[in-house]
């Protein structure tokens, strides 16, 4: 067994900040293809953690889709942590699917797992447009104040809403606030007035 394995090992069985800290490169280089095997093995029972499967791409690329997919179809409705495999494959086959499939089952995931999938798919490649409606379409929907700040922050982002110097923040931050705070018929108002400018 390589000192490699060893830590991996140990990082695998960490408990508390330790195992929050993560993986890195050293957990990896250096292991040997039977290793591998088995940290993948490992790995597999984690796989929706926060960048495990970035992990698994490392250890074999075609299992690691292959297991983003499974968890997608294990879970349709949805499951804490399954928005990594969505974006796990979005990013690694460069298609839009996943991350419209994403998209509708963004009610069904916990507050944090929904406020992860706000940050995901501002990061993806789909157009610009679809990002805005769905931020738009969150903000209209959205019953938690946190994660409706990010989409607020993001569809005032995505419709080039200034924020460069002290004055445009200013008025940035008191639309992200309307829109968080306002009742439906004035939030659409505002969304108007914003799309509109």
């Amino acid at each position: 067994m390589t000192t490699t394995y060893d830590k991996f090992l140990e990082q695998f069985h960490a408990q508390g900040r330790q195992k929050a800290d993560g993986y890195d490169k050293s957990h990896f280089d250096g292991l040997t293809t039977d290793e591998m095997e088995k940290a993948f093995e490992l790995l597999t029972g984690e796989c929706l953690a926060p960048g495990v499967f970035e992990w698994l791409n490392l250890l074999d690329r075609e299992r690691a889709i292959a297991l983003a997919k499974q968890q997608i179809q294990l879970h349709p409705a949805g499951k804490s942590g399954i928005q990594r495999a969505y974006s796990y494959l979005h990013f690694i086959e460069k298609g839009n699917s996943d991350i419209f499939n994403l998209m509708h089952i963004y009610p069904n995931l916990p507050n944090r797992d929904r406020d992860e999938t706000l940050w995901i798919i501002k990061k993806s490649n789909i157009p610009q447009t679809k990002k805005s409606d769905f931020f738009e379409q969150t903000l209209e929907t959205e019953t938690d104040i946190d994660v409706a700040t990010t989409a607020a922050d993001f569809f005032l982002v995505e419709n080039a809403v200034p924020r460069s110097i002290p004055a445009e923040r200013k008025e940035f931050y008191e639309f992200r606030s309307k829109l968080v705070n306002a009742n439906a018929c004035d939030k659409k108002i505002i969304i108007n007035a914003i799309k509109t400018q």
